[in-house]
């Protein structure tokens, strides 16, 4: 990873343990589906490495049009859906006990 990033962005932000490396997504994913409205749209920063795995994670959250947006060069860096339904994605409904998607 470059200096430039590892200097300025917050580690957690970073880095996260290797057995859910899409926590952050599936928090989006849930967060979105609580909080936009209908046909709203959802963007968001990504790890290159993880494209695919993320635009999954979407499409399964009941995301529609999930597209991987390219940077100046060429590299995976956002993915980009549209809201389509006002239930909470089948992923979170499992995991509440995990810790994610805590209600308060």
């Amino acid at each position: 990873m470059r200096k430039n990033v590892l200097d300025y962005e917050p580690h957690h932000a970073l880095f996260v343990d290797d057995d859910d490396p899409l926590i952050f997504y599936k928090a989006l994913a849930s967060l979105g589906q609580k909080l936009l409205k209908k046909k709203g749209i959802l963007i968001c920063e990504i790890n290159e490495a993880l494209g695919k795995e993320t635009t999954r994670l979407f499409e399964n959250s009941g995301y529609l049009d999930v597209k991987i947006i390219k940077d100046i060069n060429e590299k995976d860096r956002f993915v980009s859906c549209i809201k389509t339904q006002n239930e909470e994605p089948q992923w979170a409904l499992r995991n509440e006990n995990k810790g994610y998607n805590r209600r308060r």
